[in-house]
């Protein structure tokens, strides 16, 4: 039975929302990474097939936990019994090496470093300042720009400021106390490796697993400068350690897959390390510069001559981990030391890993070497023959070379979201210096399997190319199935950003910004035959997902992979929708984050329920599963007209401290991050240009926000939008110290956590010129933006568009409902069919399931059937009409 019942109430709209209408560019996926990618097995082989490899083991323990904030016992360097000087005024390395030392005798512990200025230097014929020689020890200072580690010596020659060292028994390369051969050509990415013999290999052993880069290796790389140094080059290996052994299979299982093929003929094999790295070891919060070199002899071959300042600068470093592996450099600045006149942060080199594997870099900012010469000066950040090693977040300025990888071993390393800006350059003598060598690389001996992932080019590219350069060994062949993904470009140099020439395949796929091209250079010729694969130019601003590393590491972790859009619209008058979710094989239950009114799910606990919404506007709703949580928004849309749909004529966004004269309008992006660390803070600005329109013939006015890596639930931050009266700013121009100043207030929310945010700036009218900033941030991370910013104004109607009249007729299953409905009701109102099991039930439901169609136009109102499925002998149903204003 059908009863009309009519009943209109005024409501007070908890969330304003403007109408649907087309949104950012549509996302796609590469063909290589779809939707359902897994990760190649051993039988897709490293010579012939195009593959994209999981490159989610890189960093600390893997990404499966999060650097720790260590706490326990703490040796303050500047207290009883080391008293460090923390003026400058006096020498403190031998105070601050006792403190590391007395840290390493009681098993670890945290060596502090209070506010001030630690002036150290090598002491005798040291290689080092400071160093580190056990695990369990954290370096830490009260902060970037308050602790400032000085290096007062200038004869800093293959020396480092800080080094943390494992035994050289730990090496990739050392002999080892066993050897298990491998039995068969495994041709692909392997962690179950067939031996001939176990040899005594046990779960929890460190091993390496290699193979000798011998002649034949070489002539089927067609690289003939290479033979007859394979010693030299000693062949690919990956650092590993053992997760099971099988006696009876004769095989090994490791924990992360091999990168590129291991053969019986190169004396393919698994070697037991004598010794375990360097562990646990972690520097953090502080600064670290040296006093300038003096005289004069900077040339790009002065390195070389004992006469020359660069003879004294040539191979040092500021920070250098061998043979370590779960450590990590988090928040470390360079500065330049008072009286460096030269503007030199470093004498030549930032951070090195070398031999090392599982490591981080975060928040890390290096910059202005004096000597970046011929020999390997001016690199910020190098990892030498490392494996699976994380660069997070690292900024480099003003240097030869910025990014690096070297030789054979290094494999499965990440550069996630790193800047490389102004490179090809030293300070010299004069203070501003152009270098011979320039770029992120590659940079020699058959480096493999890494990724540089959504990372920028500032006035600089990225590169994998053919280098016939160097002494013997040439550097010549530097890169294999390597990928760039989402890379920027933005500011001057060359119209690409990144330029690939790899063995077998390398991979460019979507790039960004104002620089977007691809140069797939020929300098090695047939050597580096097929060229690369090439996808996406111009279009990573809508690449899904946005950081490869991020989306592997969730995928690898049992994150669910949900497969409902960030966000659902469901067109007026419907209010049912049926939703989708892969949650990976896991169980599920749906539930209800925040709503306008009443939900129901026809059941909570499968993949694909029909949800019914008892009232028009914004919902969020999350699947949850044994291991996560993942979050969608419903948008019951009004039946509002929407007259016009603008997209943001001026973005950018800009950063503090050493960046704070950095322009970013070519990034594509708007970001925002609040730190207490000078140099993280960001802040976004946007602008709608519509000198056209006259706010007058609207009435309501929506902003939408996209990103495409979205926070987790429980991690999101509190963002804010103030107006910007100041409606001349150039985004080509602005920085940080050029920001226009903030105005009121327009809203304040916490980010979804869906990759869409739906804003009402209608106060904001006619001005919508609006500064986007972080007040709070749980995770301490940096929010991405990435589709352009739209805006929506609304021309809707101002009274109900209902008439009260309905017919009835019977249905196959249920009952179809005749009525005319006025055009475009007012955004606030909207009706309602419920239903209950009797006519004076307490409870009325939205019915679910409704199917409207519309069955004819009748001017100003549509002719609709509304056909309503009903299961039980007798139900009841009314329209509710809801007056929202």
């Amino acid at each position: 039975m059908f009863t009309p019942v009519y009943r209109a109430r005024r409501v007070a709209a908890a969330l304003v929302l403007g109408a649907v209408c087309a949104g950012p560019a549509r996302a796609w996926h590469s063909a290589l990474y779809p939707v359902d990618w897994q990760p190649p097995s051993v039988a897709v082989g490293f010579e012939t097939n195009k593959l994209i490899q999981d490159f989610s083991y890189a960093g600390y323990h893997a990404g499966e936990a999060p650097i720790p904030n260590r706490t326990g016992t703490t040796y303050d360097v500047s207290k009883a019994p080391y008293n460090a000087d923390k003026t400058g005024a006096q020498d403190a390395t031998t105070a601050i090496q006792n403190a590391i030392n007395s840290a390493q005798a009681a098993g670890g512990g945290i060596v502090f470093l209070p506010a001030g200025v630690y002036a150290v230097k090598p002491p005798g014929t040291a290689n080092y300042a400071l160093r580190i020689t056990a695990g369990n020890v954290v370096l830490r200072g009260a902060g970037a720009g308050q602790t400032f580690l000085l290096n007062t010596s200038t004869n800093m020659r293959s020396k480092s400021i800080v080094l943390v060292t494992g035994p050289s028994g730990a090496g990739f390369y050392a002999s080892g106390t066993a050897t298990a051969t491998i039995r068969q050509d495994l041709l692909g990415p392997a962690t179950v490796l067939p031996v001939n013999n176990i040899n005594g290999i046990q779960a929890g052993d460190w091993v390496a697993v290699r193979a000798d880069c011998t002649d034949a290796w070489i002539t089927e790389h067609n690289e003939p400068d290479w033979i007859g140094y394979g010693d030299d080059l000693q062949g690919v290996a990956y650092f590993r350690q053992v997760v099971s052994v099988s006696s009876v299979s004769n095989t090994i299982t490791i924990a992360a897959p091999t990168r590129y093929y291991l053969k019986t003929r190169d004396n393919a094999r698994v070697v037991r390390l004598g010794s375990a790295p360097a562990q646990e070891c972690g520097l953090e919060d502080f600064s670290i510069g040296n006093v300038q070199g003096s005289g004069t002899g900077w040339g790009e071959d002065d390195y070389t001559d004992s006469t020359k300042s660069a003879y004294y600068s040539h191979d040092s470093y500021a920070i250098k981990f061998s043979y370590a592996r779960n450590g990590w450099v988090r928040s470390v600045q360079t500065f330049q030391a008072a009286g460096n006149s030269t503007t030199c942060d470093l004498l030549s080199n930032g951070l090195l890993f070398e031999q090392c594997s599982q490591m981080t870099a975060t928040n890390c900012s290096f910059q202005r070497p004096q000597y970046g010469g011929g020999g390997g000066n001016g690199y910020m950040y190098r990892i030498n023959n490392g494996n699976e090693c994380l660069m997070d977040n690292c900024h480099s300025t003003f240097t030869r070379h910025s990014f690096v990888l070297s030789s054979m071993a290094s494999s499965g390393n990440v550069f996630h979201e790193c800047v490389d800006k102004d490179s090809g350059h030293q300070t010299g003598d004069t203070g501003s210096q152009t270098t011979a060598g320039s770029n992120s690389d590659h940079h020699m001996h058959f480096s493999h399997g890494n990724l540089i992932d959504a990372c920028t080019g500032d006035n600089s590219v990225w590169e994998a190319r053919y280098r016939p350069y160097g002494s013997p060994p040439l550097h010549d062949l530097t890169a294999a199935h390597s990928v760039y993904w989402n890379t920027q470009g933005i500011n001057g140099g060359p119209s690409y950003v990144v330029m690939s020439e790899q063995s077998r395949y390398g991979y460019v796929i979507g790039t960004r910004g104002t620089r977007t091209g691809v140069n797939l250079s020929t300098y090695g010729g047939t050597k580096c035959d097929p060229p690369d694969y090439v996808e996406g130019t111009g279009q990573g601003g809508t690449l899904e997902p946005f950081s490869l590393y991020d989306d592997q590491l969730a995928r690898r972790l049992g994150r669910p992979r949900i497969l409902l859009p960030a966000s659902i619209v469901v067109p007026f008058p419907a209010n049912s929708v049926h939703l989708t979710a892969d949650p990976g094989g896991a169980g599920a239950t749906w539930q209800v984050i925040s709503s306008t009114g009443t939900v129901i799910f026809s059941d909570a606990t499968v993949t694909n329920p029909l949800v019914t919404f008892g009232a028009r506007g914004t919902n969020v709703l999350q699947i949850t599963t044994s291991n996560a949580a993942a979050q969608t928004m419903v948008i019951l849309a009004p039946d509002a007209l929407v007259t016009t749909n603008l997209t943001a004529t001026a973005t950018t966004y800009v950063r503090d401290g050493a960046y704070a004269g950095s322009n970013y309008a070519g990034d594509g992006t708007l970001q925002v991050k609040v730190s207490p660390t000078a140099g993280f803070n960001r802040r976004a600005f946007l602008r709608f240009d519509a000198p056209s329109l006259a706010w007058s013939d609207y009435n309501r006015a929506i902003l939408e926000l996209s990103t495409s890596s979205p926070p987790a639930a429980g991690s999101q931050p509190t963002l804010n939008l103030n107006l910007v009266a100041d409606n001349t700013w150039n985004p080509a121009t602005v920085t940080w110290n050029t920001q226009p100043a903030a105005g009121a207030l327009i809203a304040s929310w916490v980010m979804s956590t869906t990759g869409l945010d739906r804003i009402d700036v209608t106060a904001a009218a006619p001005h919508f010129n609006f500064r986007l900033s972080a007040a709070s941030e749980p995770a301490n991370d940096n929010y991405i933006f990435t589709a352009p910013p739209q805006l929506m104004l609304d021309n809707t109607n101002t009274s109900v568009g209902f008439d009260g009249a309905v017919s009835v007729a019977p249905a196959n299953g249920g009952v179809t409902l005749h009525f005319a409905q006025r055009k475009q009701w007012p955004a606030d109102d909207y009706y309602v069919i419920e239903t209950a099991p009797a006519l004076d039930a307490a409870d009325w439901e939205p019915a679910p399931g409704i199917d409207f169609t519309v069955a004819g136009d009748l001017g100003d109102a549509y002719l609709m059937n509304a056909f309503i499925p009903v299961a039980a002998e007798q139900a009841f149903y009314r329209f509710r009409v809801v007056r929202g204003s």
